[in-house]
């Protein structure tokens, strides 16, 4: 079976001039194999690890504006694909530390952002 992900980060709460392209690092713990496109672009691969246990990816990326969008395809169901579709996910600075005015959304458009 497989899962996708779709998420908005959002930055729209910052002011204007602090905005502008930053980098970031996308940390996914994951039980199942992964893909995952950052802005449409592909930014992540990573097998299922074995024996059901958690697997770990931080991929570096960059915010380019008021609205960054994460897509992740997670398999699960079979010894190649990983026995659990089980995602986690978050979007620090480069440094690991938290990013100030950042959001995320991964309801339907229109629905209610939550901190991060």
């Amino acid at each position: 079976s497989v899962a996708y992900l779709y998420s908005l980060l959002m930055r729209a709460a910052l002011p204007e001039d602090q905005q502008r392209d930053a980098p970031a690092v996308l940390h996914v713990r994951h039980r199942g194999r992964l893909r995952g496109w950052f802005d449409g672009l592909p930014v992540l691969v990573a097998p299922a690890p074995a024996g059901g246990a958690w697997g770990e990816a931080r991929v570096p990326v960059t915010l380019t504006g008021p609205y960054d969008v994460l897509l992740l395809k997670c398999g699960s169901g079979s010894a190649a694909f990983g026995p659990s579709p089980d995602v986690e996910v978050r979007v620090s600075a480069a440094d690991g530390s938290a990013l100030p005015g950042v959001t995320w959304n991964s309801m339907r458009p229109g629905g209610l952002p939550t901190d991060i």
